[in-house]
């Protein structure tokens, strides 16, 4: 009896394994060739760069791919059957730190966006954003990310499980999890609450319009269709984060929090499972909303195009 539940314990060990890195390789080998083809296609039609959405989305994708690049390491140690070991100094900054930086970049130029769409729904007379105004905007974007990410490099070359004290590794997990999730998501969810309910109100308006408008009218309501499509993508790609990095990030509460290690294995699990999640939650499924949601970026999956004679 022993033996045989030995026996199918190891074979469903087996299996789960498998599944596993099935499941790994394919949100990493897919959001990297996904991502890249965004890029193509917008480096192919450079005229949409010109329009701020877009120019953010592609830094969004850029952010992304660096992300999913930096996960192919990965990747192979778990191919291999290995434990990515945290405690060498380059391996911690290169995956506890840069790869979440593109992560945190990502989510915060998805932030940019909403501010974007706000003005543009709400506030429809006033004027676009400049160009340069939006390079600033984008450079200030990295900076400030970076600089608030410094004590999660300080937690790099100073292992919290065993260098830092128990109280100075709480506070920074806590507040590492709110800058890098919390905050963003809640504005994020504030200001897409009101665009929504902007949307419905000038919904509403248009409907009842006479049958036979003028002009005018027929260019709101091609307006007010552009506007609710870019609310759209937009919104999925929030929600797909959020609902990605949330079992991740509750995950980090409980590691400094459990000196005696009796839930570790439970919340290494979760942290497992919840990378995947969150990988696939923001940086693999944004190639299919940008993609093919938007049908400005599919130019460039559509390889066998007819030649004009």
């Amino acid at each position: 009896m022993e033996n045989a539940s030995s026996t199918s314990k190891a074979i469903l060990s087996t299996s789960h394994g498998f599944c596993y890195k099935s499941v790994f390789t394919f949100v990493v080998i897919f959001g990297i060739l996904g991502n890249i083809l965004v890029i193509l296609s917008m480096l192919r039609q450079r005229r949409l760069l010109k329009n701020n959405f877009y120019y953010l989305v592609f830094h969004v994708t850029i952010c992304d791919l660096s992300y999913l690049l930096l996960s192919v390491y990965h990747l192979y140690v778990v191919l291999a059957g290995q434990n990515l070991k945290y405690g060498y100094l380059s391996v911690c900054i290169a995956f506890q730190f840069f790869r979440e930086l593109y992560l945190i970049f990502g989510a915060y130029f998805m932030l940019v966006i909403s501010v974007i769409r706000y003005r543009a729904v709400l506030h429809p007379l006033k004027p676009a954003i400049s160009h340069a105004r939006l390079k600033f905007i984008s450079c200030f974007v990295y900076l400030s990310t970076l600089l608030i990410s410094f004590p999660r490099f300080y937690i790099c070359i100073h292992d919290y499980s065993s260098r830092l004290p128990l109280a100075y590794a709480i506070v920074v997990m806590w507040v590492r999890a709110f800058i890098w999730y919390g905050f963003p998501v809640t504005v994020m969810a504030v200001i897409y609450w009101k665009i929504c309910r902007e949307l419905i109100r000038q919904n509403n308006a248009i409907k009842s319009m006479s049958s036979n408008a003028n002009t005018c009218g027929k260019f709101k309501r091609l307006l007010h269709h552009r506007n609710w499509k870019a609310f759209v993508i937009s919104l999925i790609a929030v929600v797909c984060f959020a609902v990605g990095g949330l079992p991740r990030h509750v995950a980090t509460f409980f590691l400094p929090t459990d000196p005696d290690r009796s839930i570790r294995y439970r919340v290494d699990q979760l942290m497992k499972y919840g990378w995947i999640i969150q990988t696939a939650g923001t940086c693999t499924v944004n190639p299919l909303i940008y993609g093919i949601l938007d049908k400005k970026l599919l130019s460039i999956f559509k390889l066998c195009q007819k030649t004009p004679k």
